[in-house]
């Protein structure tokens, strides 16, 4: 209720970032005895001075580290929005529907066996071929089975079962990949990063092609957001209101592709943000797609971020990976959204 009475929530959420941001960059949990370290001071004060060491820390790995995290998360979050608004359901993302497991797989099949062959660029565009492969087959089958229906939305639980189905299968060939991979021990560590999604390794690299994959998605969801407004209201509205709702969908899903590729070639399957930013950006900037976007995208920063800082932190000297705490976090919130589901259909019958 105190979110809903903000004047500017998004004032709010900028001020948020600007926080996460500042204690992902400076923060050192071999530092957190003394609070001037903590806050960042004993740091740039280093950096000012000629302390080649602490500058190459923060330029070179915590930089970006920070925005690699960063980028993830509004890349996902906008994925999300995306996702829920071209299905017209709640509980569409990334990681729910399968589109995540594709490029997953897609990237590990990549670096396996065609990356020692030293083809430049082969995982990140394996991973954007993968999601939006996947995301064609599920969209098609359930947009088909709407249609048989009479529908003009995905039901809920359509959706998670199709998509539930269609991670598990490709999981398990990810996990047989994985398998084969054993034996080359080096290459089953960077398999595993992509499949619990990690921060760890980021480099400046991986920040220029998630940037370049969200700039290009951004510039299209933006005039896409207007027509998703149209676009929630029903199938037949949307054309009786000149929508071309197929070139719709085929925009959308190429937006998603790119956004969800780029964030899974550079750090892997990072979960739920893309289920948990949309929800909560709604509940402060309503359902209108354009401020949708901003919102959700400054929250899944937020998140990200957040969840970085707590994974190298939380049980020091040792470092978890930021997606096992995401996809703690996302279970809890889609056990809530299923329970507070159930609930409003109960009290409607």
């Amino acid at each position: 209720m105190v979110i809903k009475k903000l004047h500017d929530p998004q004032s709010l959420l900028f001020l948020c970032l600007i926080v996460s941001f500042y204690l992902s960059l400076f923060i050192s949990p071999s530092e957190t005895d003394s609070w001037l370290r903590f806050l960042g001071v004993g740091v740039l004060s280093e950096i000012s001075g000629e302390a080649d060491i602490s500058r190459r820390i923060l330029f070179d790995i915590r930089l970006p580290r920070t925005l690699l995290s960063a980028l993830s998360g509004a890349s996902l979050a906008v994925a999300g929005v995306l996702s829920q608004g071209i299905f017209r359901n709640p509980l569409a993302s990334p990681s729910l529907v399968g589109t995540q497991s594709g490029g997953v797989l897609f990237a590990v099949v990549g670096f396996h066996l065609l990356a020692p062959s030293g083809w430049p660029g082969i995982v990140p565009a394996l991973a954007i071929l993968g999601c939006l492969l996947s995301h064609l087959i599920i969209s098609g089958a359930l947009f088909r089975q709407s249609r048989k229906q009479g529908k003009a939305y995905m039901l809920a639980h359509d959706l998670v079962m199709m998509g539930l189905a269609i991670h598990i299968l490709l999981a398990g060939i990810t996990t047989l990949i994985l398998s084969v991979a054993l034996t080359d021990m080096d290459r089953s560590l960077v398999i595993f990063r992509w499949l619990f999604g990690s921060y760890t390794f980021a480099s400046w690299s991986d920040v220029a092609l998630i940037f370049s994959t969200f700039v290009l998605a951004g510039i299209m969801a933006v005039p896409l957001a207007y027509q998703l407004d149209v676009f929630s209201l029903s199938e037949n509205e949307a054309i009786s209101l000149s929508l071309n709702t197929h070139q719709l969908r085929q925009k959308v899903l190429f937006a998603i592709s790119l956004l969800v590729g780029g964030s899974v070639a550079a750090c892997g399957g990072i979960p739920f943000v893309g289920l948990m930013a949309p929800h909560a950006a709604r509940l402060m900037v309503g359902a209108a797609h354009r401020h949708l976007l901003m919102a959700s995208a400054l929250i899944g920063m937020i998140l990200t971020l957040a969840c970085d800082v707590l994974a190298r932190t939380v049980i020091y000297p040792e470092e978890l990976e930021a997606g096992v705490l995401l996809v703690t976090l996302g279970g809890l919130f889609f056990f809530s959204l299923l329970l507070k589901k159930r609930w409003h259909s109960d009290h409607q019958l």
